[in-house]
């Protein structure tokens, strides 16, 4: 197996409600599901066309529902946007 590099940040994740246009059915922290939900996300220096999406490896409750808040874990999608993530404060 290849290895590559990869940064991992612990962030604040908020979900925006429903009745904003966000999601409809709540997130489950579930073992076999890591690596499914990617937030957008962007740093300071990015323009919102720059924004991407994280891949999340695990949250900090089990389940997240609409408009709640909850602490995650994010990491880099692809190898060559760690030199971009290494720039962040």
């Amino acid at each position: 197996m290849d290895s590559y590099p990869a940064i991992a940040f612990g962030i604040d994740l908020h979900l925006t409600p429903t009745a904003e246009g966000g999601r409809s059915a709540p997130l489950l922290n579930l073992a076999d599901k890591t690596w499914v939900y990617r937030p957008n996300w962007g740093l300071p220096s990015m323009t919102p066309l720059d924004q991407n999406g994280a891949l999340v490896f695990a949250f900090s409750r089990d389940r997240v529902g609409p408009g709640e808040r909850t602490h995650a874990v994010i990491v880099t999608l692809f190898p060559e946007m760690v030199d971009q993530w290494n720039c962040s404060d």
